[in-house]
């Protein structure tokens, strides 16, 4: 009677093969902490959104511009049938009332942001509070009046545009002509104009002073997350200043910029060429105007966060458990010393808590020094307990450089911006070649295992 033969399963291949499928399961817990991430930035982005509509929204500048009223006179034909059934022809005169806006020949703006910190809970946003000066002039003002118009001269005002009226905090100078406005709130000009929040005030100036209008305004408002300048005059010429260090520009790009551990500086020089509208326009004549089509503007940007870096981190988190799984596992084949299910499963979760560690701590220190808390938290444990399970000194050491070069090379990923992805990728790419080198002389030899017969003689296999 011919013997049975019956293979058994290498274990370290079964081992392997639980590495995989322990790791792939280790992403429901890193969901988890994903999910924690994304729930406090949606917490956090409302707060900044909060503070910033209480102490002030993004400002948008726009004007001056000197608004017109005049009665126009025209004429309209008429038809009308006589006494006789004749149909005659009739030409009356109507009046109906308009308003000319024109804008400034001549716009130099200087804004000076200072920046603040607010805070609310465990939560902080920047804000800025804006000096603003601003000069320039009107040039011949009544020159694109229809004829047969008569002028309300004492209605002729002046408007400036402000997108939160409520965070401007004073006016220090609001001069036209060499004489100080006395201000109301609102421009009275409308939304499709962009310019329907604001302030404005009767001119109060006569014919002959129409040709040449300076004027000088000097205001103090607050603000967040950005400024926006619109270039209504002929010729501009824009100036911002800040402490911020992480500017964005937009729209039209600033001619010169600085930026440096100081703050920036930006200078625009903008012509009327660049925009699609006029120096003037009549709201009476149902034009959409589309005043911000031609802006320029900074964006006080914060840069990354502590919640999107947790979350980049922990999108490489799969990649390096596997790694560290993996060098488990090679200590074990070297060093004959076999480690339990629970055990691997001990490091793994180790190694996911640190995205959750990290979260908590840097809600409340900085980030550098909440990555270094975490890691030493996972690196320490860990390789004391490696070496502890394999009774192995060396190989406690190897699993503490490893994890060190771990979270050194995401800590790296994590500070680059543009680069990040090609980094973390090359630095991978790196590990699992050292990783084929380091394995590729290591045997694995499959044990055979033969049944023998009821009466237990033992006899050859053969084929």
């Amino acid at each position: 009677m011919k013997k049975k033969v019956k293979t058994a399963g290498n274990p370290l291949l079964k081992k392997a093969l639980f590495l995989f499928f322990f790791s792939l399961l280790l992403q429901i817990p890193l969901m988890f902490v994903n999910g924690v991430v994304h729930e406090r930035n949606y917490l956090y982005d409302s707060t900044i959104k909060n503070i910033g509509r209480e102490w002030g929204e993004t400002q948008t500048i726009a004007g001056p511009v000197i608004v017109v009223p005049y009665t126009e006179e025209y004429y309209e034909r008429e038809y009308t049938v006589d006494k006789q059934g004749k149909q005659i022809e009739v030409i009356k005169s109507k009046k109906r009332k308009n308003s000319l806006v024109v804008l400034p020949e001549k716009l130099d703006v200087n804004v000076d942001l200072k920046e603040e910190v607010r805070k609310r809970g465990i939560y902080k946003s920047m804000v800025y509070t804006g000096e603003l000066n601003m000069k320039g002039n009107f040039s011949k003002v009544l020159s694109n009046i229809p004829e047969n118009s008569v002028i309300e001269y004492n209605e002729i005002s002046v408007s400036l545009g402000i997108t939160d009226i409520k965070a401007l905090l004073k006016i220090d100078k609001f001069n036209f002509n060499g004489k100080e406005i006395e201000l109301e709130s609102g421009t009275g000009l409308g939304k499709p104009f962009q310019i329907s929040k604001g302030i404005s005030g009767k001119l109060g100036t006569k014919n002959e002073e129409l040709e040449e209008i300076p004027f000088n305004i000097e205001l103090v408002f607050r603000g967040s997350e950005g400024i926006t300048l619109l270039p209504m005059g002929k010729d501009n010429s824009f100036f911002i200043k800040s402490a911020w260090e992480n500017p964005s520009f937009y729209g039209m790009l600033p001619r010169e910029r600085v930026i440096n551990e100081n703050g920036f500086t930006a200078n625009w020089n903008i012509s009327h060429l660049t925009r699609n509208y006029k120096q003037y326009f009549f709201i009476g004549d149902g034009n959409k105007i589309d005043l911000s089509e031609a802006q320029a503007g900074v964006a006080l940007y914060n840069g990354i966060t502590h919640y999107r870096q947790v979350i980049r981190a922990a999108k490489y988190g799969v990649l390096f458990i596997m790694m560290s799984l993996l060098a488990v596992y090679l200590f074990e084949v070297s060093g004959k010393k076999e480690t339990h299910y629970v055990q691997y499963g001990i490091v793994g979760f180790s190694l996911v808590m640190f995205y959750l560690l990290l979260l908590s701590l840097a809600e409340h220190i900085s980030f550098i020094t909440a990555y270094g808390i975490s890691a030493t938290a996972v690196i320490v444990p860990v390789s004391l307990y490696i070496a502890s399970v394999t009774k192995n000194i060396k190989y406690g050491l190897g699993m503490f450089a490893l994890l060190i070069g771990i979270y050194s090379i995401l800590f790296s990923i994590l500070k680059m911006e543009d680069y990040a992805l090609l980094t973390g990728t090359l630095l991978i790419m790196g590990v699992l070649y050292l990783l084929m080198y380091v394995t590729k002389n290591m045997e694995i030899v499959n044990k055979k295992v033969t049944d023998t017969e009821e009466n237990g003689n033992e006899e050859q296999v053969k084929k």
